[in-house]
């Protein structure tokens, strides 16, 4: 009698494909793929494994993220004290915390923990302002408007 090697997983629906090509066959009662071969089993579980795990590229970025500060905005964890394992989550989880470490990058930037650059204002205090809209004391007219008295003599 043939040993039969099955696959009963929900997200063999992403690899269809991959499940035939090892020789697969469906299922519908058990809603599992058959496998005759040990071997074409094994390869089929190895690619429903590298289809459901992030990709080495999703796994880069969640590292910068959680480097550079945005994976402590969005995922709301300090990288300093613990760094999650990502290899660990499966691809929708992976997608869920992209999703939201770019819309953190979209609102606060690449680096959102490090201080931006800002103008610091001069300490030293400047009354131009003040004297500018100053109202003087003495309202004096200019030298030019200037009259001298001088009697003038009859004769």
């Amino acid at each position: 009698m043939t040993k039969l090697y099955t696959i009963s997983d929900d997200r063999t629906k992403f690899c269809r494909k991959a499940m035939k090509a090892h020789g697969g066959v469906w299922n519908p009662v058990t809603n599992a793929w058959m496998f005759t071969d040990a071997g074409e089993h094994a390869n089929a579980v190895c690619e429903l494994y590298r289809t459901t795990r992030p990709s080495a590229a999703q796994l880069e970025t969640l590292l910068a993220m959680a480097m550079d500060g945005t994976g402590a905005q969005a995922w709301d964890f300090d990288p300093s004290v613990t760094l999650p394992d990502f290899g660990q989550f499966s691809r929708d989880d992976a997608s869920q915390l992209l999703s939201a470490g770019y819309t953190v990058r979209r609102l606060l930037g690449t680096h959102p923990l490090e201080d931006s650059p800002a103008d610091v204002a001069s300490d030293i205090f400047d009354a131009s302002a003040f004297a500018r809209d100053a109202v003087p004391d003495v309202v004096t007219a200019p030298p030019s408007a200037a009259r001298t008295y001088s009697p003038q003599r009859r004769s």
